[in-house]
């Protein structure tokens, strides 16, 4: 399963063990200059606190992120020896199965990230958000029937009108049964 990573997380990653590969490749190498400069980029990419990254709106930011990761991809394509380096780096945050210290670096990648995994069953112990229930919390009403859909839908029209309510939410949008229906 591919996950996305939060930019300073690449940060993290292309900086590990750099000085191997600058012994590798050796330090006057094109590949070796395009990455190092490519983990200079992400450094400042991946830091808030930056001049460069105050002044930058986010979409700047976006578009020099996305950047920066198709520089690595070319990089990563054409120079087997820094894919390899790569992916040694990613098995060093992969951590050992019977070793529970060696999964510290993959725990600090992952408490980087803008999203939390967690087993589905137990999402109430551990996620803490509002937001989040389980399926035996929810009531369900049919509006996928005519008349359910028009009792719902003006019952929530008339209390807009009489002021009752000052805003309404509406999840999951993306879960209407057939969106095109009249």
């Amino acid at each position: 399963m591919a996950l996305p990573l939060a930019p300073r997380s690449y940060r993290r990653i292309l900086e590990h063990r750099l000085d191997g590969l600058k012994t590798k490749l050796g330090e006057d190498s094109p590949a070796y200059q395009e990455y190092a400069g490519i983990a200079a980029a992400a450094v400042s990419v991946s830091d808030r606190e930056t001049a460069s990254t105050i002044t930058a709106t986010k979409g700047e930011r976006h578009l020099q992120f996305e950047q920066l990761v198709a520089r690595l991809r070319e990089l990563v394509s054409a120079n087997p020896e820094v894919h390899a380096f790569l992916l040694d780096n990613l098995k060093d945050f992969e951590g050992v199965q019977g070793n529970p210290a060696s999964f510290s670096p993959l725990e600090r990648l992952l408490a980087e990230q803008f999203y939390v995994l967690a087993y589905w069953q137990n999402l109430n112990q551990e996620i803490n958000y509002r937001r989040f229930f389980t399926i035996t919390d929810l009531v369900g009403a049919r509006v996928e029937d005519p008349l359910v859909f028009q009792s719902t839908h003006s019952l929530v029209a008339r209390q807009v009108e009489q002021n009752a309510v000052s805003g309404l939410r509406i999840d999951h949008i993306d879960g209407l049964r057939d969106p095109s229906a009249t």
